[in-house]
């Protein structure tokens, strides 16, 4: 028995899988057209940094200020022997990604309280209300209302929410902050370098960083670590979600990399110290070896992006020049060619390759000098100076390659003219292909000069069209024999 559902003004009569397998229907195509995944793989693509896993950061620090300058230190509560495990895993996790660190002593203390997230994960977070919450100013914020969020995301047609990862620990502590929020386990007393959970003043900061972060942005509510997107259409909404996220791109190995700058700049200056060395001195010698370095992240020295050279040194006068070395390599090659060397003189008119943008491959120019045996400097007519090499300049404007097959007819028009004309035959094209025909299906191991005695044996065509179309197929074949 089919079910079989009756509704008051409904739309448009459906029917189920049921029904179809029961009245075997055939559905020839069946589609399910969906793009949301598509829009999400295009934008992670885009945005690979955003969307990394690890930890981002913002780069103003998060300061705490005390009431009360009075250290509060509560020892580490015991934990269930099951969840021990889990939390030392999660404490070796914080530490490795520099949320946290060890210390021996500390004059704060919290003890932790694990939480289970619904993956089965544990989020640690201290118990600051036993603490430094009572005796923690507060950060005077406004968090919007839910009145405020709906008239911010109104009229939109499609909606993104962007939930950032540990939010609150993308946030950087300040080095005075950083002993207040020490936490006591079972292995030890740790302090955060991070934002922390459960400190009653950080949703207020928080807050107020992403609003400042994502100002301006149209059609975008933000609450705590939650953000909401949308637009009056879907190219709209794309556009804002696109803004959204430029605005959240940030480069924790940009920022990796120049504190590790700055950590060989002081590791340079102590070694200085250390072995009686003038400060300064020591301090140009990095810098000089610093600017000649070649970067892992450009690929390139310092001074060649600056001033398109490396800087020199004594050293750089014992090597040789690099100019000459290059000339002689060129010179040497010359020699070794055995044809002669292609040339063009200066103030010829040449052709010289164009690599601009909707433009064709030559244009016209003329030779200034020539810088070496394969190298010219070329003015072409708008008035720009380049350099080529003497393959990418064509000495005459209409060239043909020598086994071209307008060139191969000049000649062939030329021997032509000195033989005698002779009456038309009227089977001319038939005769034509058929040599042709005959010039390829001749067998390989025949030379091109026997297949050219067998077809002098045949009638000829006795006008010069057709005499020049057979002598130039037969160079060409014999052409590309040769090569």
């Amino acid at each position: 028995m089919l079910k079989l559902f009756i509704i008051e003004n409904g739309g448009p009569p459906l029917m189920g899988r049921t029904w179809i397998k029961k009245l075997k229907i055939e559905i020839v195509e069946c589609h399910n057209i969906s793009d949301s995944e598509s829009v999400a793989k295009a934008l992670r693509d885009e945005f690979p940094e955003v969307f990394a896993e690890g930890l981002g950061t913002f780069k103003s620090p998060v300061s705490l200020h005390l009431k009360v300058e009075t250290p509060v230190f509560v020892k580490a509560r015991p934990l269930p022997l099951a969840l021990r495990p889990r939390v030392e895993s999660e404490l070796k996790r914080l530490e490795y990604e520099g949320v946290i660190y060890k210390v021996e002593r500390s004059e704060y203390g919290t003890p932790i309280v694990p939480v289970l997230k619904s993956n089965g994960s544990i989020r640690i977070c201290g118990d600051y209300k036993i603490t430094i919450n009572p005796i923690l100013k507060d950060f005077h914020y406004p968090l919007p209302r839910i009145e405020e969020l709906f008239e911010t995301l109104g009229g939109g047609e499609q909606y993104t929410k962007l939930d950032l990862s540990n939010a609150f620990q993308q946030c950087l502590l300040d080095k005075k902050s950083q002993p207040l929020t020490a936490i006591t386990t079972h292995i030890g007393t740790f302090i955060y370098k991070r934002v922390p959970f459960g400190i009653k003043c950080i949703p207020e900061n928080f807050q107020k960083i992403m609003e400042e972060t994502l100002s301006g942005l149209p059609s975008t509510a933000v609450f705590a670590d939650d953000i909401c997107v949308t637009g009056k259409d879907k190219t709209t909404h794309l556009a804002n979600l696109r803004a959204v996220l430029e605005s959240c791109t940030i480069s924790p190995i940009e920022q990796w990399a120049a504190e590790n700058a700055v950590k060989m700049i002081k590791r340079a200056l102590k070694k200085a110290q250390v072995d009686n060395e003038n400060v300064n001195t020591a301090l140009s010698k990095f810098l000089f070896s610093y600017r000649n370095t070649e970067h892992s992240t450009t690929g390139c020295e310092p001074a060649m992006l600056m001033f398109g050279r490396r800087l020199r040194g004594r050293l750089d006068l014992l090597r040789p020049d690099t100019r000459d070395l290059v000339r002689q390599r060129q010179e040497i090659s010359e020699q070794r060619r055995d044809t002669a060397l292609r040339a063009a003189e200066p103030q010829d008119s040449v052709l010289l390759r164009d690599y601009s943008q909707n433009r064709g491959k030559w244009t016209e120019g003329t030779v200034v000098r020539r810088e070496s045996p394969v190298s010219y400097t070329v003015k072409s007519q708008d008035g720009r100076v380049h350099k080529r090499h003497i393959d990418q300049i064509l000495t005459t404007k209409h060239p043909k390659s020598r086994f071209s097959l307008s060139k191969v007819e000049e000649e062939a028009y030329d021997i032509t003219d000195t033989e005698s004309m002779a009456k038309p035959d009227t089977d001319q094209d038939d005769q034509v292909a058929e040599e042709w025909q005959l010039a390829q299906e001749s067998p390989p191991s025949r030379t091109v000069s026997e297949r050219r005695d067998d077809n002098t044996n045949r009638q000829q065509a006795t006008t010069p069209k057709n005499r020049v179309y057979r002598k130039a197929a037969l160079r060409c074949i014999d052409k590309l024999k040769e090569m």
